[in-house]
């Protein structure tokens, strides 16, 4: 879990007194009872699975065009994003997908298109942009950070704690390299915010103990980290949800749901809901939230545009629940879906 409150997408899609995760996949029926019945909820998998991306991705990092801006050079393949049809139209599958990657050599991204099936010729350019990091890239850099003397010590007894701090990445005035950036919380005055160059293996330190527009002080843009990875930008996972009467078999409510990771967006919108029909009529074309502009407290932190596509993780399985298909949790009656690392910090 990041330190950032505001990125805790352990989201829930609450409807007719049922809460679903947005991590879905094959289709699997299930039943709850309410006060004037029964429901019978299926999900069918929407869209291209994980084992997918993943083979377009590799392909792509493999292609000429590809190799002949990375080809030599030491990079990360950062991202994968999916390139939506035209918003108007009823949602289709995607069809192409874009790959950013960063080139550490020449401190510059490399952005990659091509299509799914693999018929369309690969695409790449260079842009001179900073891309936010994903969670390897950042435990890389911390890696680096914990063979630091300076900060090893606090951070192996435990008397240090790393966090995700905003702003995640920083370019210095009068240069060209990124750095990513590593919060560090401890007791007094234990707290700095440091960058750390991948490219030179080395620890930045910033005036301030911060990077510009930040603070590190004890509470300062969001709780300490949970210690848990979330999902990277592009992880596979849409379906489309049926709900039913199970008395009648009348469906009720008709919908495509598509998980933050997947939203659309150059910084996706959260959970995405699609082409939603209520007996069969349409009462929404889609409803998620393309931007987030957050003013952290103190108000040092930021304004910043956070991005929406890191979902946390359920806390412990909930007696009574059901598992409709992997991802997608029905909760018992008086039940609530709680995210682990949200519990984690709400005991602390």
């Amino acid at each position: 879990m990041s330190g950032k409150p505001y990125r805790l997408f352990t989201v829930f899609f609450v409807m007719l007194g049922i809460s679903v995760s947005p991590l879905l996949a094959k289709e699997s029926p299930s039943r709850r009872s309410k006060k004037d019945g029964s429901l019978i909820i299926r999900a069918a998998a929407w869209g291209p699975t994980q084992a997918d991306v993943d083979a377009a991705a590799k392909r792509v990092e493999r292609s000429t065009e590809v190799q002949s801006f990375l080809n030599g050079a030491r990079y990360r393949l950062l991202s994968v994003e999916y390139i939506d049809q035209a918003k108007s139209e009823s949602s289709r599958p995607p069809t192409r997908f874009r790959v950013v990657f960063y080139d550490y050599t020449n401190d510059r991204a490399i952005v990659a298109e091509a299509d799914f099936a693999g018929r369309d010729p690969v695409t790449a350019r260079e842009e001179y942009s900073d891309p936010l990091p994903n969670d390897a890239e950042f435990n890389e850099a911390l890696a680096i950070l914990r063979k630091d003397s300076r900060y090893s010590t606090e951070l192996a007894s435990g008397a240090m704690r790393s966090y995700q701090p905003m702003p995640p990445t920083t370019i210095l005035d009068g240069t060209v390299e990124r750095l990513v950036n590593v919060g560090l919380r401890g007791s007094g005055t234990l707290n700095e915010i440091v960058g750390v160059s991948i490219k030179r293996g080395e620890v930045v330190r910033y005036e301030g103990n911060a990077p510009p527009q930040s603070r590190s002080v004890e509470g300062s843009c969001g709780p300490a980290s949970a210690g848990q990875t979330t999902t990277s930008n592009g992880t596979a996972g849409s379906a489309t949800l049926t709900v039913l009467d199970q008395t009648t078999m009348a469906t009720l409510w008709q919908m495509l749901v598509v998980r933050p990771s997947a939203s659309s967006g150059t910084r996706k919108s959260g959970i995405e809901v699609r082409d939603v029909k209520y007996r069969g009529k349409s009462v929404l074309k889609r409803g998620h939230v393309p931007v987030l502009n957050v003013q952290y407290n103190p108000s040092t932190c930021g304004p910043y545009r956070d991005w929406q596509w890191q979902e946390d993780m359920f806390a412990a399985a909930d007696a009574g629940a059901n598992d409709v298909a992997p991802g997608i949790r029905v909760l018992a009656t008086g039940q609530i879906a709680i995210s682990h690392g949200l519990a984690d910090y709400l005991v602390k």
